[in-house]
């Protein structure tokens, strides 16, 4: 043990390095020191003293840059002396001693400071700082501790086509066996494997990651087969887009004449021949139904999704300062509220186009009831962003009833300004307005679109067609039995259904229809088409929104 003495003003100290701990050093050092008084006969102190400990490369050199350690890293560690003596774990008091601080080779000095009183001269560290550098190169044949012939070593051995690499010994040789199942052998691209009792080889349905074909390349359709499609079994059925289901196989037997066939369409197959009867929507059955009080409402369908633009009370118009957007998500069976409208919905028309929703004219939100100021304001509502935007204000006003319709890349605007009826086109790709000429008008009348043809239906039981392509107006038949009020009106499979009946602009006939769902206070319903199926938009009490499904219309056609 080695004994290192040095004097300072008032205190003599004694230091003692023992030899590093530990097989794999750890990164402390034990030091031992005796503290007297300056005395004459020195007398051993017993008290508790504050001391820092550094660590430097040079013996009387001052620079930050070579103090390479100290401890703690702020304030004092506390060490009891008892008789004079002391011990302390340098890098045991919250400052772990480096790896590199004595692995260089160059000497380093060791400096104590006590109840902040710096003591000197510092003293040399010689065989206690390079053990512990000599403990660290000692593990330099392990590994954590973990001898080197334990590890796995790196390998660049491979296997020949067909094995395989089953293992690797820790001097690196690779030991291949026979490939188990499966194996594979040679596949075509696209092609999904199919195994052939040995591996896996190219099968026959061929995957574009898009498309599928069955023995066939994939074409456009989602499958495509190249042969005969055989159902087996006792639940084999083919299930279409409609939703229409056959059971049965086809038979190659000749169809009888007379027999009849039904198509939503009123162009009759070949070899057929259209009968003029149809089968109406059914009745109705309530879907779904949605507490919210609503009035003056706006009711259109757009991708699959129906939209009930009004406001947000059971007042009367005037009371425009709540608005609402309601949609219901028809396949999804559910609701969910959209941003609203920037002014009233009261006395407005709306109409879906090219997945957006747009909103003409109304009473002016600034101007409450009974002042009923009509406003030329119009908008688009894109249900993607969730936003509307405005679009250039009509020509005029289009008063408290206007009605609108889509038909040929164009929206369609009637309504009546100041005592005078207006017809004007909207172009939503340039954002501009057309004059169109004005049939014969009344009030309450509704505009709607069939094959490309507009049509206005007017409370008093007329009916005119507008052919956009010409700018012409044509009377057709007469048979609309609505009153005085607005009638609610709309297109639904080729046709123009009203409550209590429906017009076939191909047949050019009126059909009675019995009134559809009805429920005891619900006003009258709007009836709007998506997926070719028939839906109505019911209010009940001005509080609740009822979402009613009325099937479709099939068209009878004989067989010749």
């Amino acid at each position: 043990m080695k004994f290192i003495h040095f004097m300072h003003a008032g205190l003599t100290v004694l230091l003692v390095a023992s030899r590093v701990e530990a097989q794999i050093a750890p990164m402390v050092i034990n030091f031992q020191g005796r503290l007297t008084d300056n005395s004459p006969a020195q007398t051993p102190i017993n008290a508790t003293v504050d001391m820092q400990f550094e660590i430097w490369d040079c013996a009387l050199c001052a620079s930050p840059a070579s103090r390479l350690w100290h401890e703690p890293v702020s304030g004092t560690v506390s060490v009891a002396v008892t008789a004079g003596v002391f011990s302390i774990r340098l890098g045991d008091n919250g400052s772990p001693l480096p790896a590199t601080l004595f692995s260089s080779g160059s000497t380093r000095y060791l400096q104590l400071i006590m109840n902040g009183q710096t003591l000197g001269p510092r003293q040399s560290i010689s065989s206690t700082g390079y053990a512990m550098a000599a403990a660290w190169a000692g593990d330099s044949s392990s590994l954590g501790g973990v001898a080197a012939g334990a590890w796995q070593r790196a390998t660049s051995a491979s296997c020949p086509a067909g094995a395989t690499l089953t293992s690797i010994s820790p001097a690196g040789g690779a030991t291949c066996s026979a490939e188990a199942d499966p194996k594979i052998g040679s596949l075509s691209s696209g092609s999904v494997p199919r195994w052939v009792g040995s591996q896996l080889a190219s099968g026959v349905i061929l995957d574009n990651g898009a498309t599928v074909g069955v023995g066939v390349a994939p074409g456009a359709a989602a499958m495509t087969v190249g042969g005969s499609l055989a159902l087996t079994g006792a639940d084999s059925n083919l299930v279409f887009a409609d939703g229409s289901v056959q059971s049965t196989a086809v038979t190659t037997a000749p169809i009888p004449a007379g027999a009849l066939l039904y198509t939503d369409s009123t162009t009759p197959p070949g070899g057929y021949t259209a009968t003029g009867s149809r089968k109406p929507l059914s009745s109705g059955k309530l879907v779904a139904s949605y507490s919210q009080p609503l009035s003056s409402y706006n009711v259109t369908e757009s991708s699959g999704k129906i939209f009930i633009i009004g406001l947000n009370t059971t007042s009367p118009c005037g009371a425009v300062n709540s608005r609402a957007t309601l949609v219901y998500d028809i396949a999804g069976n559910s609701w969910f509220s959209a941003a609203n409208p920037p002014y009233s919905s009261c006395g407005s028309a709306a109409v879906a186009y090219g997945g957006k929703i747009y909103q003409f004219g109304g009473y002016d939100s600034n101007a409450p009831f009974p002042s009923w100021n009509y406003s030329k304001a119009a908008y688009v509502f894109d249900p993607a962003a969730d936003s509307w935007s405005p679009l250039p204000d009509m020509p005029t006003d289009l008063g408290d009833k206007p009605s609108a319709a889509a038909a040929g890349g164009k929206l369609y605007l009637y309504g009546a300004s100041s005592g005078s009826y207006k017809f004007y086109s909207f172009d939503p790709a340039s954002g501009s307005y057309s004059v169109l000429p004005v049939p014969f008008a009344s009030h309450d009348d509704t505009l709607t679109s069939v094959g490309g043809e507009l049509y206005l239906l007017f409370a008093a039981g007329k009916l005119q067609e507008f052919d956009p392509a010409t700018g012409v107006w044509t009377i057709r038949a007469a048979g609309f039995n609505g009153s005085n009020s607005t009638p609610r009106c709309a297109r639904l499979g080729g046709e123009i259904n009203c409550a209590g009946t429906s017009y076939s602009p191909s047949l050019n006939t009126w059909f009675s229809r019995s009134e559809p769902f009805t429920f005891f206070g619900a006003s009258a319903g709007d009836i709007l088409e998506s997926g070719r199926n028939g839906y109505g938009v019911l209010l009940y009490m001005s509080q609740t929104v009822m979402i009613i499904d009325y099937g479709r219309i099939f068209y009878e056609h004989v067989k010749q």
